[in-house]
């Protein structure tokens, strides 16, 4: 009896042990703390802290002040990332993609989305993008119009 025990609880320890490892592997440790972005001559912040939003604690996005970006056709048109002034829930794998539809009414009717992208590294650094994809109505002539700008984030 005191055998099958023993092999019973040595058993239990062997499987303990490599998923208590797995697991601690599996969460990822980003950097938390505001980052400084740029993209072109646009500079901005990102804020990531580990705290509670989505109903659960974890790391967490924001963007302190709008972020804007435009893009050209006859006229320079545009709009700011709006969503992400509340904090939003990071994936595990560090990565986020925010979609905003937007829409302006008369005189010029503009209808569209902007993207945000974001992935971050464990080292206090950061790649991303904004776009924006809209079209502008002059009667019956639409004009589409599109921007991408890629941004690089490293913490303070």
């Amino acid at each position: 009896m005191r055998r099958i025990l023993l092999v019973a609880l040595l058993g239990t320890a062997v499987v303990a042990v490599p998923t208590s490892t797995a697991e601690a592997k599996a969460k990822p440790t980003f950097k938390v703390g505001t980052y400084k972005a740029k993209a072109g001559t646009q500079e901005f912040k990102i804020s990531l802290k580990h705290a509670k939003c989505g109903g659960r604690l974890q790391f967490c996005l924001s963007l302190p002040k709008p972020v804007m970006i435009e893009c050209t056709t006859p006229t320079s048109v545009g709009g700011s990332i709006q969503n992400l002034a509340k904090p939003v829930a990071l994936s595990r794998t560090g990565k986020l993609t925010d979609h905003q539809s937007i829409s302006y009414g008369p005189p010029i009717p503009l209808a569209g989305k902007m993207t945000f992208s974001i992935a971050f590294t464990k080292k206090g650094t950061a790649t991303g993008s904004l776009q924006i994809a809209l079209s502008e109505t002059f009667g019956t002539l639409v004009i589409p119009c599109s921007a991408k700008m890629r941004f690089t984030a490293k913490l303070k």
